[in-house]
């Protein structure tokens, strides 16, 4: 009997300390100290079904499956082995396979773009006015284009600086520019190849007539359009009788790049004609004539200015003077020229290039 009353003492106290220490632990327990996973805190992946946000990365050793909205990556490349063959940025190997693909910037999806090819390439080459019609599946198209270049002048009389015959100026080279620019498939779009300007002729007593200004080249009216050269022209002294190059036509202002064309060469009072300008990336600037004025060189350069030929030279002849007989008098036999036409400035060109679907 007291050896039963002992054990229950001592499985009371034993029953005691138990329930102490177990309060005392539980009074002893850390909470998380921050968010997943900093410090103590784990960050299990839950079955629950609310959103649970991740900031490291995620390895999946077999397949990953979701309903709906699987990846949605909001800033950022998605990077999945290969692509037409080459590796990806810090990618492994394998591809990415999925029935279609939704290209958000053009609303489409890949499968209805093109039989043949969702991104079709080409180029079409204009070097006269036309129309261009947009393949399906194209968005958008860089267009390059260079306008007409500016007549030569002829030579003929320059009377401000030093009264004097003289080879004629050249015409302006016309500008070049090159912009992307948004179309819509099957559209078609006017394309405007800029002409030439006509070279100046000769007219009057030993003057000449101004030769022409190129034309400007454009795509789709004003979705671009490129300025053609001056023509050469006289410009400036008291009577206006300076031989002045045409001027370069001006660069185009707004989005893209573009580059103005070069000046024609003024009349320096020699016999050649002077050269006509460039375009820049096309038609370079002509030599100098020593007769018809060179023709611009395609795209876009200047025609250069005619030369004035000798056809006799100047000289003084003895003549009898009738009021002294026995004495001579020497009278000026003025020379004589051949006034050339200046050359006529080059037609322009306009290039379309397209190669995606994406719009700029």
């Amino acid at each position: 009997m007291k050896s039963s009353k002992s054990l229950s003492i001592l499985l009371s106290a034993i029953v005691t300390t138990l329930t102490v220490v177990f309060i005392v632990s539980a009074d002893n327990w850390t909470p998380p100290t921050g968010e997943p996973t900093a410090n103590n805190t784990p960050a299990p992946i839950h079955v629950g079904g609310n959103a649970q946000s991740k900031s490291g990365g995620l390895i999946v050793g077999a397949g990953l499956s979701a309903s709906q909205n699987a990846l949605i990556v909001p800033t950022g490349n998605v990077l999945v082995g290969t692509i037409n063959g080459q590796t990806a940025p810090n990618g492994g190997g394998g591809n990415v396979v999925a029935n279609d693909f939704y290209i958000t910037s053009i609303g489409k999806w890949v499968s209805q773009l093109s039989a043949n090819a969702p991104f079709p390439q080409g180029t079409q080459v204009f070097n006269e006015t036309g129309t261009f019609t947009v393949p399906e599946g194209v968005y958008s198209v860089e267009v390059t284009a260079w306008g007409g270049g500016g007549g030569g002048l002829a030579a003929c009389f320059e009377s401000d600086r030093n009264p004097r015959s003289t080879g004629g100026s050249g015409g302006g080279g016309g500008a070049w520019a090159k912009k992307v620019i948004a179309v819509t498939p099957t559209n078609t779009y006017d394309v405007v190849v800029g002409e030439g300007g006509a070279g100046g002729i000769r007219g009057g007593d030993r003057g000449c007539a101004t030769g022409g200004s190129g034309k400007n080249s454009s795509f789709g009216a004003d979705l671009l359009v490129v300025k053609g050269g001056g023509a050469a022209s006289y410009d400036g002294g008291p009577n206006n009788d300076i031989l002045r190059g045409g001027a370069g036509g001006a660069a185009t202002v707004g989005d893209g790049e573009s580059l103005a064309g070069e000046k024609g060469a003024d009349a320096d009072g020699l016999p050649e004609g002077a050269y006509g300008g460039s375009s820049p990336n096309g038609g370079a600037k002509t030599s100098r004539s020593t007769g018809v004025g060179s023709a611009g060189f395609v795209p876009g350069g200047g025609g250069g200015g005619g030369a004035l030929t000798v056809l006799t030279a100047g000289y003084y002849n003895s003549v009898e003077n009738v009021d002294v007989p026995g004495y001579y008098n020497q009278e000026w036999v003025a020379p004589t020229y051949s006034y050339n036409i200046g050359g006529p400035g080059a037609k322009g060109k306009v290039i379309v290039t397209w190669g995606g679907a994406v719009a700029p």
